[in-house]
């Protein structure tokens, strides 16, 4: 059954909150990975945040969209197909602002090394700005 594709941008009216758009987000990009990886461990990265196109932040929003992915693809994974070549599976993200909005660019890795990606622009709002600007680590 084929899905949907995910919409090019969520707006602020579609979300009354940071959990909620949280969840939005998460749940439209597994109906891109779903039945994408295999019967392996996955590993999700906290989402990075690029700040002058050149310095990666780990925020909270990255930290929590990594966390939402992670719970999601773990009971989603395929465990019924055969493996040929073994890659280590892997989810990582970026996310950018641009001129009020929020681009979240998602980018994984199964098993057989088959890729896929996911990227959603969403309306900017004041709990979105706030977790975008909650450092917890940087390098």
């Amino acid at each position: 059954m084929p899905y949907p594709p995910p919409p090019a941008q969520i707006s602020a009216r579609s979300y009354a909150n940071l959990a909620e758009l949280i969840t939005l987000i998460c749940d439209d990009a597994m109906g891109e990975f779903r039945h994408f990886y295999g019967p392996a461990m996955v590993a999700v990265r906290p989402f990075t945040v690029i700040a002058d196109y050149h310095v990666k932040k780990t925020t909270m929003l990255g930290v929590t969209l990594a966390d939402q992915m992670t719970a999601m693809i773990n009971i989603q994974a395929v465990s019924e197909y055969a493996v040929e070549v073994h890659y280590p599976q892997k989810l990582e993200g970026i996310i950018e602002e641009i001129d009020g909005f929020l681009r979240v660019h998602m980018n994984g890795r199964n098993i057989r090394g088959e890729r896929r990606s996911y990227a959603v622009t969403v309306e900017m709002s004041d709990p979105i700005y706030r977790a975008l600007h909650s450092y917890a680590q940087s390098y």
